[in-house]
């Protein structure tokens, strides 16, 4: 067998080889956000910064609606990026990057859980940063596969090789499923929202 009949994968063989290498970018972020933290003067500056995308969660008193924003917003504006670099023939290695990103920042609230609640840290993480997280991030490697998508089909077109015409109806399915995302990021914050709202006062006292 010729060495190119092997690398001619079917279309569920590239999906799935797509969502596996995303999937591997998504926990190396997890490690590297670990290590952020570990190698950090103070883990406290650390929370604070943008990188945490709201995941880190505190016994402070929020309202229902700031609980909601604060799940649901940093999720939307990854979202939102990704659908923009679609646009962009080069939007590849960031669409990617945007993957590490997260994983970097799942990584920094699971220490940080653990730093300010010891071993009492990992129910929290299981119960209030787990479901979340894993769900909002599936969530995003989906966009992110769907961005690459159209970043290479955008290369095509300037490289001359996809002129079908079939563009108009491309980019109408590609809007149809980032708005298919961003419902299931709704829905997602608003589960994640009663989590928080309801094992605040017991998972996240010292």
């Amino acid at each position: 067998m010729k060495i190119s009949d092997r690398t001619n994968f079917t279309g569920t063989q590239r999906r799935r080889l797509s969502l596996g290498l995303l999937t591997l970018l998504l926990f190396g972020g997890i490690i590297a956000g670990t290590v952020i933290v570990c190698a950090a003067d103070s883990a406290q500056t650390v929370n604070r910064s943008i990188l945490t995308q709201g995941l880190v969660k505190t016994s402070g008193v929020k309202t229902v609606s700031e609980i909601y924003l604060n799940a649901f917003l940093p999720a939307a504006v990854i979202l939102i990026f990704q659908f923009l670099l679609g646009f962009f023939a080069l939007g590849q290695p960031l669409a990617a990057a945007s993957i590490v990103y997260r994983g970097i920042s799942t990584g920094i609230a699971a220490s940080m859980f653990y730093l300010m609640l010891g071993a009492k840290g990992f129910l929290a993480i299981i119960i209030m940063l787990f479901p979340f997280a894993a769900a909002s991030s599936a969530v995003l490697i989906l966009g992110a596969r769907e961005s690459i998508k159209f970043s290479n089909l955008f290369m095509n077109y300037i490289l001359n090789k996809n002129t079908d015409g079939s563009e108009n109806k491309s980019i109408k399915l590609y809007v149809l499923k980032f708005a298919v995302l961003t419902l299931f990021c709704l829905l997602l914050a608003a589960a994640d929202c009663v989590i928080t709202y309801f094992f605040t006062g017991i998972l996240l006292v010292p």
